[in-house]
């Protein structure tokens, strides 16, 4: 049975929650295992821990948002067009759920004042960057066309 436009797209954009998930555990582990601090003042630590909580809860909101448009506006069947690309979060960010997940991957890492968690939230925006996004925005031309090519001229990738 061939798969429709929608489950293939869910084939692609699949990899970034796994990524996430992934890199988190490891991150906790090491952290674990390698305690490093980016601050030993309380009162930074305080600060790193409120700024987190803060990221954690917007990345949260975004995720959720995105979530809420993509399973309401998408058609399964055929490409969106480009007014359904441009609703809510689409509207400023090519990629609004990936760019929730490095919102809270940071906040998480300065949450738990972790240089190890900072370091490999680094190394996730950067293969979401490199390897990740481009290879949903090659599928979106392959499938849409001029379409996505539009709305990629009309909004940034990440915000």
């Amino acid at each position: 049975m061939q798969k429709n436009w929608f489950q293939s797209f869910v084939g692609v954009v699949s990899i970034a929650p796994i990524l996430f998930l992934f890199g988190l555990a490891l991150s906790f582990g090491l952290h674990i295992l390698i305690p490093s601090m980016i601050t030993h003042s309380l009162m930074a630590q305080n600060v790193l821990l409120g700024i987190g909580a803060f990221l954690v809860f917007i990345g949260t909101v975004i995720s959720f948002w995105a979530q809420r448009i993509i399973s309401k506006d998408v058609h399964v069947k055929s490409c969106p067009s480009i007014d359904e690309l441009m609703q809510g979060p689409y509207k400023y960010s090519r990629h609004p759920a990936s760019l929730a997940l490095g919102i809270i991957y940071w906040g998480l890492a300065l949450a738990t004042n972790s240089i190890v968690m900072a370091i490999l939230a680094m190394v996730f925006w950067a293969m979401m960057t490199m390897w990740f996004a481009p290879r949903e925005e090659q599928f979106m031309i392959d499938s849409c066309g001029q379409v996505y090519r539009d709305y990629q001229a009309k909004v940034r990738m990440w915000f």
